[in-house]
């Protein structure tokens, strides 16, 4: 674990949990940073309003120079998994990582691609790319289409909710339908979110990004912030929960930078 001081002004702010806030800052020596704020939101926080937009503060930040989904060493987090009992089978072939993608319609993260090759694993959470059968594809396609309803559902009962989160970025003041088409419109166009174990999901060809965990729009959060982050928060250390700071690749994933919190 590394440390560093530096001056920056809090850009933004989404939430993570009932307890904790991911801080968006700019510093003039770093550029834009990315952080987790443990504990803001309790009621005795000494962050308080130190992290509120438009503020500027001198902070010490910590972080991990050894962490990030892109460089986990596949060895040794297979050996872990393997003492917790997950179950694997001999990894994907280049072969069949192909085959997945183009049955069922999506790219593997390159993190996750280099995982699954170099081991497998199986079980009742976790979703079986290699049974390409016609009903998997099935299973996976009503998925997909389950994602679309949860927002409908939200947009139906909490348009409230959903218009506050994409205030930034879709008018407000439209009547529900047109707000609906927005919506519908972005989600189509953003990275699908592709399950990796029950309701957990990573995004649609977008490398190291966070896993998010989704039932409906409303009720989507980090998992982790990046592959290697969400295995041990899964599989590992369940009971020690833990985000670190989340990639700038959170930006690449469309509408859903604005809904997951």
């Amino acid at each position: 674990m590394n440390n560093y001081v530096t001056d920056a002004i809090n850009l933004k702010s989404y939430n993570l949990n009932d307890a904790d806030k991911i801080i968006v800052m700019y510093s003039k020596e770093n550029g834009l940073i990315k952080g987790v704020a443990k504990g803001i939101k309790k009621p005795k926080s000494k962050l308080g309003a130190r992290m509120d937009l438009l503020v500027a503060n001198s902070l010490q930040l910590w972080y991990n120079s050894t962490k990030g989904g892109a460089n986990m060493n596949n060895e040794l987090m297979v050996e872990k998994l393997k003492k917790v009992g997950v179950y694997f089978e001999e990894g994907l072939t280049n072969e069949e990582i192909s085959k997945i993608e183009s049955t069922f319609g999506f790219k593997f993260p390159k993190e996750i691609a280099d995982f699954l090759s170099f081991a497998y694993p199986r079980g009742a959470y976790f979703f079986n790319y290699r049974n390409m059968s016609k009903e998997n594809v099935e299973h996976f396609n009503k998925f997909q289409q389950d994602v679309k309803e949860g927002f409908l559902f939200d947009i139906e009962h909490n348009i409230g909710s959903m218009k506050a989160m994409l205030g930034d970025v879709i008018d407000e003041d439209l009547d529900k339908e047109s707000f609906t088409n927005e919506v519908m419109n972005w989600l189509d166009k953003s990275p699908k979110l592709i399950p990796f174990y029950a309701h957990r999901c990573f995004f649609d060809g977008v490398d190291n990004a966070p896993i998010v965990s989704f039932w409906q729009a409303n009720d989507t959060i980090f998992y982790g912030s990046d592959f290697e982050n969400y295995l041990e928060n899964e599989l590992l250390n369940p009971n020690d929960f833990i985000i670190e700071t989340v990639s700038d690749e959170i930006e690449k994933t469309g509408i859903w930078l604005y809904i997951v919190g």
